[in-house]
């Protein structure tokens, strides 16, 4: 079957889903928990990954290939015949994928990692599932470990330095701690609300200014990104800096959370910001004001999804001890 779908962002990427096998729809979730691997490194992580969760058979497991997969997808689909494989018919982002792949799964809850994780299935005991569940967060972020064991500061959480944002890595200290965002895309997302969230804007370039953007917009309108100490991954090889420079996924970023007001009971970029923006933004003055009206007119359309603005929401971000 050859679709294409996305879920709010203006990239949209054709996909053919191979193998998987066929269930009947009685109801509207057929699992309790879909799995998605986002695969990197080749094909020797991404095999790992299949066979650590071959024999797994309380949920789904998804599959996301790019294009270079095409040629191994019979043969992958023949080995793992129980796995449903998103192959993608061109490049896109990581957030794209992981949009495609909400999208596509047939669970309430959405346990995103990459093929260089392992994710021990001890954690995922229905249990915890049901807790999880119950809690009913956007995003459920895993307590993230390197080939050692040691914890990887995987959580962020937000402060001004005058007008800067600062997003502070900090590690898991305490069941429930939030975090701005959701470190390598890993976490355990709930699908409505994901879905309500307009999910990963696939349009920007930068993972660490898509992430943000992603995680501050939910947390501006109300939902919240928190670790369950009790769900954990160990990375197969050491994890790389990100690079957080200030770019043109920035200045997104920038327009559609930090310069937005909330003023009575909705979200307003006015103006008023648009000298600041226009000054530091690198554009002409006519490409800053297209960008800035672009904005604009998106805050405008989801003016009502916004319960606090950025100052308000770090004012009241709980700070670990």
């Amino acid at each position: 079957m050859s679709t294409t779908r996305s879920i709010s962002s203006p990239e949209r990427v054709p996909y053919a889903v191979v193998g998987g096998a066929a269930k009947a729809r009685v109801r509207k979730y057929l699992f309790p928990l879909s799995i998605v691997i986002l695969n990197r490194g080749g094909r020797l992580y991404r095999e790992t990954a299949l066979d650590d969760f071959a024999a797994w058979d309380a949920g789904e497991v998804v599959s996301v290939e790019g294009p270079e997969a095409a040629p191994d997808i019979d043969l992958l689909s023949k080995k793992y015949p129980a796995v449903r494989f998103l192959l993608l018919q061109a490049e896109c982002t990581e957030g794209a994928k992981v949009n495609l792949a909400v999208e596509e799964a047939q669970a309430k809850l959405v346990f995103v990692v990459s093929s260089d994780m392992h994710v021990p299935l001890s954690t995922l005991s229905s249990r915890i599932l049901e807790k999880i569940e119950a809690r009913g967060l956007l995003c459920t972020l895993p307590v993230l470990k390197n080939p050692r064991q040691e914890t990887i500061p995987s959580l962020h959480v937000p402060g001004f330095a005058g007008a800067s944002l600062k997003l502070v890595p900090w590690n898991p200290l305490y069941d429930g701690m939030r975090s701005a965002f959701a470190f390598d895309y890993s976490g355990i997302y709930h699908k409505e609300k994901f879905r309500f969230s307009g999910g990963y804007d696939g349009a920007l370039r930068s993972p660490y200014w898509q992430k943000a953007d992603f995680g501050f917009r939910a947390s501006l309108w109300g939902e919240e990104l928190a670790v369950n100490t009790s769900v954990f991954c160990r990375y197969r090889r050491d994890v790389k800096g990100e690079d957080n420079t200030p770019d043109e996924s920035y200045k997104s970023f920038y327009l559609k959370n930090l310069a937005v007001d909330f003023r009575r009971d909705r979200g307003v970029l006015g103006y008023g910001k648009f000298p600041k923006y226009f000054f530091k933004s690198g554009s002409s003055l006519f490409g800053a004001l297209a960008e800035f009206r672009a904005a604009r007119r998106w805050v405008w359309e989801n003016r009502y999804r916004f319960k606090t603005d950025a100052r308000r929401l770090v004012d009241v971000w709980p700070v670990p001890e």
